[in-house]
């Protein structure tokens, strides 16, 4: 890479972590008004915060290969499936699709003046989420390190302190790692639908939240490990509080002109490819193919599938790996996987 195409990464890193994106959920430091459904809050990608981790939702790139479970079964509150990642397994809730009314136009309060106008959503298919927040020990597993601020709580804890730019580099490198799936953060009409669980009150417990539900307003003062509290109706945990969550949505002040299809709502509305899971309409995936050059280097280049039919297809080469995820990243709003 030479010095101009290394500074232009650098400032294109540096725009990127300047990009407000959507965080939901509140955290163990909100107050109880924090955390309802509808609430949401924004932070530069770049920041970190001790009450900040995210969650992860999963697209099975070829619906009929269910291979690529560790195990996958059904309980009282639906679907799972198990995914071994390094040493951890995680389980993905099924969601399935259907409708629901996001935000609110019931606001009378500074706290909700971003959460109208409320708007219906229909989720065409369904889609995998993971049951719970990225932990420590999952971190540290795939990126080698841990962040969080709270350097001595439990490995089972959230991780937090992690930026938006990192939570897309470990679904980067769990993407690198894994065969057959995609991870990605959830898009905000994910997470709030999700955590609803078919409920439409203020909370997924109904109109009032108690701390033996969740973790907010200091009542612990820190967060706590993912599965201390109740799942909700759909096996979610921690649809309120413990650490605010990273969505893959840019921030808008207000839903005017949101997409009502659980897309991301991302520049300027288009989603990216795993906004909804199964859904076959016209799109285009960036992947990354690597392969041996005539003179025994390694070359990279970026693969676009367009639509639904691998078949069609379209092959960018392109310099280095460094240069080919960045295209691939900006071409799907988020991070890819390596092709085989």
């Amino acid at each position: 890479m030479t010095e101009a195409q290394r500074a232009q990464s650098e400032a294109d890193r540096v725009d990127a972590a300047k990009v407000r994106r959507v965080v939901r959920g509140g955290s163990w430091a909100t107050y109880a008004r924090d955390l309802r459904s509808t609430n949401r809050d924004a932070d530069v990608a770049g920041q970190r915060r001790s009450d900040s981790g995210f969650r992860v939702a999963m697209q099975v790139l070829d619906p009929a290969a269910t291979s690529v479970f560790s195990e996958q079964g059904a309980d009282e509150f639906g679907a799972f499936a198990d995914q071994v990642i390094g040493a951890v397994t995680v389980r993905f809730r099924w969601i399935p699709g259907g409708s629901f009314v996001m935000g609110t136009d019931h606001c009378n309060d500074w706290s909700c003046r971003n959460e109208g106008p409320a708007h219906r959503v229909t989720f065409a298919a369904g889609f995998w989420l993971g049951e719970h927040e990225v932990t420590r020990s999952l971190y540290r597993d795939v990126m080698g390190e841990d962040p969080s601020y709270f350097a001595d709580s439990d490995p089972q804890c959230p991780v937090e302190s992690v930026s938006w730019l990192q939570a897309q580099e470990f679904c980067r490198r769990c993407n690198v790692r894994l065969q057959g799936i995609r991870l990605a953060l959830p898009t905000e009409s994910q997470r709030e639908y999700a955590g609803r669980a078919g409920t439409s009150t203020l909370f997924c417990t109904g109109d009032a939240i108690a701390p033996g539900q969740a973790n907010y307003n200091h009542h612990v003062g820190r967060p706590v490990p993912v599965k201390t509290y109740a799942p909700n109706a759909w096996g979610i945990y921690n649809a309120h509080g413990n650490v605010w969550e990273w969505s893959c949505d840019e921030y808008h002040p207000t839903f005017a002109g949101a997409p009502d299809d659980g897309s991301a709502w991302v520049g300027d509305g288009l989603a990216p490819e795993l906004a909804q899971a199964g859904e076959d309409r016209p799109s285009v995936l960036a992947q990354v193919q690597e392969f041996a050059s005539e003179d025994g280097s390694t070359g990279f280049s970026v693969v676009l599938q367009i639509g639904s039919d691998r078949a069609r297809s379209v092959r960018l080469g392109v310099v280095d790996s460094e240069q080919a995820y960045r295209i691939a990243d900006i071409i799907n709003e988020g991070p890819v996987r390596l092709l085989d």
